[in-house]
């Protein structure tokens, strides 16, 4: 089985040790209007990654109807005018610019993903306009794999696209869920429903099947997050059923929730598609996809203590004798118990003895509060894994980001905004009030953290991008609880910032005097146009105003921590704003980086980011921030600018930031999209 995800985050999937085999994007009529320099470099990059790029060629969309493909309509989705023309143009440059970028090295396209809804569902034409399309890429385009790609609906009348199937080398099937448009019993169903819609194609058409889009929302995440990771885990733990029923591929639609437009179908759930939060943490679905994904490519078989009839399951109850150097296990099933082992903290697998009065123990070092997991192997060598224990600390699982004890002790973990890899900051919020809070790194041993006075609890430490993270509470009995494992910044943008301009080349130096201390902050600013006003913000709060001195420079006592993220954001007579690099506050960090660069960006272009950057020094990475929840890179274009095909609603608070090859960063002014 392969498996892939959205192509411009593969680096985080990559850094959690699942490279995808496929990386998706999307070209459609928005691509006629803005070019395809954004394609094209995510050709390049995936490419270079050894990653084969699979596009969805997605130009009717929503708008399909038997009228729109004869007569054309406007899109009021995608502002501009459709026709069949302008659809075969669509067809004609991706196989241009295939040809131009992949020099025959193999492509996946989807085509027209979920083609078969409103009045064209029994649309015998639109067959025979798929086929040709199948037909005009393959002879354009040898190298180029294609995914007849159907929406999971109305199978009754899927027998009308056989010559299209005939046509492409898979037929695909696309299964979202939502809790705004679906019940919680058809969420939760979505596995059956695949499963059952794959053995309808591979009847019908008699080829392979590639899951081309499977997506849930974990909107509401007090809830949903949970209902997430459960159904995403029956695609694994059941793979068997589909890999029989003939799937060969498995998309799941993105790594990192995305700022969605809610208008779209599913409204707000859109926005929580992903599998790890915007700023970096890992939902409990993340770690479902990562084990799921590892298990297949090992061979391994990836159970769970819930298990369909007829397959194995066991239930595990660890032994009121266990302590810390002694793990003693009762494990319960209806099949014969071959094996018995235990993971201690994400390490390797041990083997554990039987004993003559039933129970499988070892006598190992389990120190208290260590994440703990059980799997039995039956004599067919069907395996079942346990929940995972908190050693000595109760049996809840932490998988769901919380862990309790018997005494219902539980916790929720929310890491700041102004952590970087030399800052851990944490939020806890727990049934009892926390006496001591520590961290765990990449299976390391626990660090304790210290508490602050406005409530969080931090540590200036080493923390690598991509580090597994794991936090743990202890309240005064002794009950504990554990968090999710949070991949480390992953996905997230970086929350350093240096000099920042507007369009019209306003920019500014910021340089904190050498008398600050922890209650007194104090910095020189020289700008291109005198400020009016200087703000300083502290590990992500509000923007505090600074006083002018009669010397030059902008002061304020208030409390600022060592180690503490500081940014200064000065503002000129026009409302123009200049921001800073981010100061790690009397750290050896602090600079006070002169880089500086001014944004020239189009902004009119909902699925088409560019902009054109001329800074103090060369330019290594330009990203495109939006609405405040996460940055994309852009790539540079052949004539100077920086560009992506990205989503960008209408309306949308925008800016761009550029990092110096020495580091420093630079971000615009704040653009309304649109």
């Amino acid at each position: 089985m392969k498996f892939g995800m959205t192509g411009s985050q593969a680096n985080a999937q990559t850094n959690a040790g699942v490279k995808p085999d496929y990386g998706t994007f999307w070209v459609g009529p928005w691509t006629l209007k803005s070019g395809w320099g954004g394609p094209n470099s995510q050709m390049d990059d995936l490419r270079s990654k050894g990653i084969t790029p699979a596009i969805h060629h997605y130009y009717w969309g929503d708008d399909i109807s038997k009228s729109c493909l004869e007569n054309g309509c406007w899109s009021s989705l995608h502002g501009t005018h459709k026709n069949k023309a302008d659809w075969q143009k669509l067809t004609q440059q991706l196989v241009d610019n295939l040809n131009r970028k992949m020099g025959g090295k193999p492509v996946v396209i989807f085509l027209e993903t979920e083609f078969n809804k409103a009045d064209v569902q029994y649309y015998d034409p639109l067959d025979g306009y798929l086929k040709a399309k199948a037909d005009f890429i393959k002879k354009n385009y040898p190298a180029a794999q294609i995914v007849l790609a159907l929406g999971n609906w109305n199978p009754g009348g899927w027998h009308t696209w056989d010559r299209a199937a005939s046509a492409s080398d898979y037929v695909g099937l696309q299964g979202m869920r939502g809790s705004t448009r679906d019940s919680l019993s058809s969420y939760l169903y979505l596995y059956e429903d695949t499963l059952q819609g794959t053995k309808k194609v591979k009847s019908l058409f008699g080829k392979p099947v590639f899951l081309h889009d499977i997506v849930l929302s974990s909107y509401p995440d007090s809830t949903y997050k949970k209902h997430q990771a459960d159904e995403l885990r029956q695609f694994f733990t059941k793979l068997p059923d589909l890999k029989a029923a003939g799937v060969r591929a498995f998309i799941y639609r993105s790594w990192v929730d995305a700022d969605m437009d809610t208008k779209n179908y599913y409204g707000e759930a859109e926005r929580h598609w992903g599998l790890t939060y915007s700023w970096g943490s890992w939902k409990p679905a993340a770690k479902v996809w990562v084990d799921g994904v590892k298990a297949e490519r090992s061979g391994s078989t990836t159970s769970s203590t819930s298990t369909s009839s007829g397959s194995f399951s066991a239930s595990f109850t660890p032994s009121g004798s266990v302590n810390e150097w002694w793990v003693d296990v009762a494990v319960k099933s209806s099949h014969s118990i071959a094996k018995v082992e235990v993971k201690v903290n994400s390490g390797s697998w041990t083997s554990l003895q039987k004993n003559s009065w039933g129970t499988w123990s070892k006598s190992m070092h389990v120190p208290k509060g260590s994440s703990v997991v059980f799997k039995a192997t039956d004599t067919s060598w069907q395996t079942a894994t346990s929940q995972t224990y908190s050693w000595l600390g109760g049996t809840s699982s932490t998988s769901s980001g919380t862990s309790s004890t018997s005494s219902g002790y539980s916790a929720t973990f929310s890491p700041s905004n102004s952590v970087n890899e030399w800052w851990v900051d944490v939020a806890v919020k727990a049934t009892s009030t926390p006496s001591k809070v520590e961290v765990q790194v990449n299976g390391g041993s626990w660090t304790a953290l210290q508490k602050n006075s406005w409530g969080t609890w931090s540590k200036s430490m080493h923390v690598p991008k991509g580090s597994s993270v794991v936090f743990k509470a202890t309240d005064g009995s002794g009950n504990t609880a554990t968090s999710q494992t949070y991949s480390w910044l992953g996905g997230t943008s970086s929350t350093s910032s240096g000099t920042s301009s507007t369009s019209s080349g306003y920019s500014a130096t910021f340089s904190p005097s050498k008398n600050v201390n922890e209650w007194w902050v104090d910095v020189a600013v020289k700008a291109t146009s005198t400020p009016s006003k200087v703000e300083v913000q502290v590990n992500g709060g509000s923007w505090t105003a600074l006083q002018k001195n009669s010397w030059g420079t902008w002061s304020k006592s208030l409390h600022v921590p060592k180690g503490a993220s500081v940014v200064f954001k000065a503002t000129d007579g026009s409302g123009n704003t200049a921001t800073s690099q981010t100061f790690s506050w009397l750290g050896s960090t602090s600079s006070s980086s002169s880089f500086s660069a001014s944004f020239t960006a189009k902004t009119t272009n909902e699925w088409w980011a560019e902009t054109k950057v001329t800074a103090s020094e060369s330019v290594s990475r330009v990203q495109v921030c939006v609405d405040g929840k996460g940055c994309t890179d852009l790539s540079k274009t052949s004539w100077g600018s920086w560009a992506k095909s990205t989503y960008i609603a209408k309306g949308s608070k925008v800016t761009f930031k550029a990092t110096g090859s020495s580091g420093g960063t630079a971000t615009s002014s704040v653009y309304t999209w649109g």
